[in-house]
């Protein structure tokens, strides 16, 4: 039950209709109205019915947060890919190297979480070059520095 204590003239107002009230001020939680008199003042009471007060509820809930941008979305990111372990051997046949000689790159990194990359995963880096055009990069992902 929700009471308000209104001028005279403010209640003449809602009486007629041109300042309806409603909940907390949400035109989609509407109230009832009733009048009584006491000894010659109009009072008006608004009252909630139960049906609207699970409205209430709804209204008073908090939306969720918006979602992040991801990461990877970025302009100063550059494109990052996991290499299948087919495409992985290629590279490291390719440079004549083993994967521990790769730079490394953690697991922790922001990037490497959002590509769900694992230890032991090969990544290709592409960055835009103003002299090659396209760099392209790997790196080899492990779980703490070494």
């Amino acid at each position: 039950m929700r009471r308000l204590s209104l001028s005279p003239a403010l209640k003449l107002n809602l009486i007629h209709g041109e300042d309806a009230p409603s909940f907390a001020g949400d035109p989609a939680i509407p109230l009832r109205t009733g009048f009584t008199l006491i000894s010659g003042l109009v009072s008006i009471v608004y009252v909630v019915s139960p049906a609207r007060s699970s409205r209430m509820k709804k209204a008073k809930r908090k939306a969720p947060p918006p979602e992040e941008p991801s990461i990877l979305e970025h302009f100063l990111v550059p494109k990052h890919r996991v290499l299948s372990p087919e495409e992985a051997k290629r590279v490291l046949e390719k440079y004549r190297v083993q994967p521990y000689q790769l730079p490394y790159i953690l697991v922790s990194d922001p990037v490497v979480k959002a590509i769900g990359a694992k230890p032991g995963d090969i990544i290709e880096i592409i960055r835009d070059s103003p002299t090659a055009g396209k760099a392209v990069y790997y790196r080899l992902v492990v779980s703490a520095e070494e």
